[in-house]
């Protein structure tokens, strides 16, 4: 099947059939099947399939921080084999541009450095212009140590950074043999990391689904869909409740009952900063390991109205000896940086 087009669906508004194809040499065909499954990610088309179905539209959702990134591989300077993710993020209650520097070592004595920004404050693709970004952060450090880094690659710059969610599992008379999982139901801002664990949780359900019932049982489709859209609604607010916030987010507002719960996970994430027992508990909900109710099981609850146990930190917390192996390191000699 390398090479094939997929084209739409077959079927009508009460159950899929099959798909239909056009093949390498320009033949069209039409595959008959007993589910079809989307997968085919962000740039997906069933929405305008299923209408071409005459099924109902699915409500859609969409926020927006206005984030963008832009991304660069530098060679690590001599001594820093052993450097650790060095991570500065903005703080989302502040009302400026949220921007952000980020190192993450990689394989073959390499750093890949991400700076991000929403609206009025993003990075461009320009190189002249990402170590002055970097050091205009919260805190100068990324902007420091890659100065003494040699740049690999050219910048690369990207906004699709839009959370877009379709509500599937609210039309009423989904069609039989037809499920969408992951990124073709919804995407998010790519800083979460979402994308790959909510679909893998999707395609767990749907499996789950089909061994328990069969292909063949009605209503199969829709109510694996709707299991499908479990995963989805967790991050969705995880992601949604933290991007909106963001000054010039476009999106529906939070409403009362979401704005005392987005000062709640705000004194939460300061608190985690001081009290392992609540970074804990953040990690495991934030990377979909943990269900939302870990954030208010009792011992979370009570270190959170507690407060951190330590002060913020004043700065990144490196070694006297990780600053000064970079901060004293020299740029290889005889070296140019990709423009």
């Amino acid at each position: 099947m390398a090479g094939t087009e997929l084209l739409g669906l077959e079927g009508g508004a009460l159950r899929v059939t099959g798909v239909r194809v056009r093949t390498p040499e320009g033949e069209e065909r039409v595959l008959e099947a007993d589910l079809v499954v989307d997968a085919s990610g962000r740039g997906s088309r069933s929405v305008a399939w299923l209408d071409a179905l005459g099924v109902p539209q699915a409500p859609m959702d969409e926020v927006d921080s206005g984030l963008a990134y832009a991304s660069r591989i530098f060679r690590a300077p001599a001594g820093t084999e052993d450097f650790p993710v060095v991570n500065v993020q903005p703080d989302p209650a502040q009302p400026v541009p949220a921007q952000s520097a980020t190192i993450v070592p990689v394989e073959g004595g390499r750093w890949l450095v991400t700076l991000s920004g929403t609206h009025g404050g993003q990075p461009t693709a320009s190189a002249e212009e990402f170590e002055a970004f970097a050091r205009g952060v919260r805190d100068p450090v990324v902007g420091e140590l890659i100065a003494h880094a040699e740049p690999l690659t050219n910048v690369v710059l990207t906004r699709s950074t839009i959370n877009r969610r379709r509500f599937f599992e609210k039309v009423k008379d989904w069609p039989e043999g037809f499920v969408a999982i992951g990124d073709a139901v919804a995407t998010y801002n790519p800083v979460y990391g979402h994308g790959m664990s909510v679909a893998a949780q999707g395609a767990v359900a749907l499996r789950e689904h089909v061994a328990e019932h069969g292909l063949a049982a009605p209503g199969l489709a829709r109510r694996a869909q709707r299991a499908v859209a479990l995963p989805v609604k967790i991050a969705w607010e995880l992601a949604t409740g933290t991007d909106i916030r963001y000054p010039e987010a476009i999106g529906k507002q939070p409403g009362g009952t979401q704005k005392l719960l987005g000062r709640y996970v705000e004194r939460l994430m300061r608190t985690a900063t001081g009290r392992p027992l609540v970074a804990q508990a953040f990690l495991g909900v934030i990377t979909l390991s943990r269900p939302l109710s870990t954030l208010v099981k009792p011992e979370v609850l009570f270190a959170v109205l507690r407060g951190p146990r330590r002060s913020p930190l004043a700065g990144p917390p490196l070694t006297p000896e990780e600053r000064k192996a970079v901060l004293t390191a020299k740029e290889p000699s005889g070296t140019q940086a990709a423009g």
